[in-house]
C-alpha cells in the first residue's frame, strides 16, 4: 500500500505535541509509523513523573531497538520544556524584581543576546517596570519593561558580570521550525540557552549519532510542514559546540570508565539502548530513573532479562499514576517503581 502523503490541509490541530509528526522518504513527509509514535507518547508521559520518593523503571523487550532510545528522550524532552516556564508573567516579573541589585541576567532581542544586570522596579502611571542595565556607558543605560515583555530576560548562570561600554551581544542561532512547532513560544529560548540534562543515554554512540540526524516534521494547519532533526530535539551534549546548552548526553556503552563525570548534573532520567550498557552501568546511575532497551536477537539478551527480573524483585508496592500508551505488536514491556 502506498503511503499517505501529509498536507497541513489533512493534519488536525490537537493539544498533543506529537499529532500530525512525519519523517522524510523518497524527498516526502509521510506519517510517522504507530511504532514511532508509541515512543514519542511513552518518553512524554514518563517527564510527568514527580515523585521525589521513588525511581521508576521501564524495560522495553524489542524485535529491534533502533530510533527507540532518541524517540522516547525527544518525548520526555518534550514533555518537560514546560518545568521553566509555569510561572504566569506578573509571576515571573515578581520573580526578576525580587532578585538583588546587580544580579546577573541575559536579554534576549531578536537574534541577539547580551549579559544585562538587574536595577530597580519602578511605578509610572500605576504600571510596574523591571529596570535592567545593558551597557556600562556614561550615562550607564538602562532599559524597561513592563510584565508583558519579561520574558525577553533570563536569570544568567554567571556570579558577577561586567558590562562593556557599548554591548553588540552575542549572536543566537535560532531555533529550527520543529523545536517552535513543539515547544511553546515561552519556552524555545529557555530550552535553547540553558542547560539542564534531561537525559543520558548508554549505547552506541555512533549509531545513536546517526539516528538523530533523522529529518522530521510537525504538520500545523496554521504553520505548515515544520521541518527539522530528531538532533534538535534532543539537544545533545557531544554534537554541539562548546559552551551550548544541551538536554541530553551520549555515552558509550564499550567505555571502562564515564569521563567529564555528566552525573554531578543529575540527569532525569537514563536510558540503557542494549544490553551491555545496562549489565555494564546500571549500579553507576542506580538513583535515577531508568529506561532499559533489550533487543530479542542481543546474544546478552536473556542475562540482561535476568538481571531486569532481579530489579523488579526489589520493587515498591505502591500504587503510581502512570498510564503507560497502548503498546505496538511485538513490544513488551515492564513498569515498576523502587524506593529511594
Amino acid at each position: 500500500m502506498p503511503a499517505k502523503i501529509v498536507s497541513p490541509k489533512d493534519a488536525l490541530e490537537t493539544s498533543h505535541p506529537f499529532d500530525g509528526f512525519c519523517y522524510k522518504r523518497g524527498g516526502l513527509w509521510v506519517p510517522l509509523p504507530k511504532w514511532a509514535n508509541f515512543y514519542l507518547r511513552l518518553g512524554e508521559t514518563l517527564s510527568r513523573w514527580n515523585d521525589e520518593q521513588s525511581r521508576f523503571t521501564v524495560a522495553l523487550a524489542v524485535p529491534i531497538h533502533s530510533y527507540i532510545s532518541p524517540l522516547i528522550s525527544a518525548g520526555i524532552i518534550s514533555g518537560r520544556s514546560i518545568i521553566p516556564c509555569i510561572k504566569t508573567d506578573p509571576e515571573y516579573f515578581d520573580f526578576l524584581s525580587s532578585l538583588p541589585e546587580d544580579t546577573p541576567l541575559i536579554y534576549r532581542e531578536k537574534n541577539r543576546k547580551r549579559n544585562a544586570k538587574k536595577k530597580e522596579v519602578r511605578e509610572i502611571n500605576g504600571k510596574r517596570y523591571l529596570g535592567i542595565q545593558i551597557d556600562e556607558g556614561i550615562t550607564n543605560t538602562i532599559q524597561y519593561f513592563t510584565p508583558e515583555k519579561v520574558r525577553l530576560i533570563e536569570l544568567s548562570n554567571k556570579d558577577y558580570v561586567k558590562l562593556p561600554r557599548q554591548q553588540k551581544g552575542r549572536k543566537i542561532t535560532p531555533p529550527s521550525q520543529l523545536v517552535t512547532a513543539i515547544l511553546s513560544e515561552t519556552c524555545v529560548y529557555d530550552f535553547l540557552l540553558h542547560t539542564r540534562l534531561e537525559n543520558v543515554i548508554i549505547g552506541s554512540s555512533t549509531v545513536l549519532k546517526e539516528e538523530l540526524q533523522t529529518a522530521l516534521a510537525a504538520t500545523r494547519l496554521t504553520q505548515g510542514d515544520c521541518p527539522g532533526l530528531l538532533a534538535d530535539l534532543l539537544r545533545v551534549r557531544e554534537l554541539n559546540p562548546p559552551g551550548t546548552a544541551y538536554r541530553t548526553s551520549i555515552l558509550a556503552a564499550a567505555n571502562n570508565k564515564i569521563s567529564s563525570n555528566p552525573r554531578k548534573v543529575s540527569p532525569y532520567i537514563v536510558i540503557f539502548d542494549g544490553s551491555l550498557g545496562f549489565v555494564k552501568w546500571r549500579d553507576y546511575w542506580r538513583q535515577f530513573n531508568w529506561v532499559v532497551i533489550l533487543e530479542h536477537t542481543d546474544p546478552n539478551f536473556h542475562y540482561a532479562v535476568d538481571q531486569v527480573n532481579l530489579e523488579y524483585h526489589y520493587r515498591s508496592e505502591k500504587p503510581h499514576k502512570v498510564k503507560i500508551p497502548p503498546l505496538p505488536p511485538g513490544i513488551e514491556m515492564m513498569f515498576f517503581i523502587t524506593d529511594l
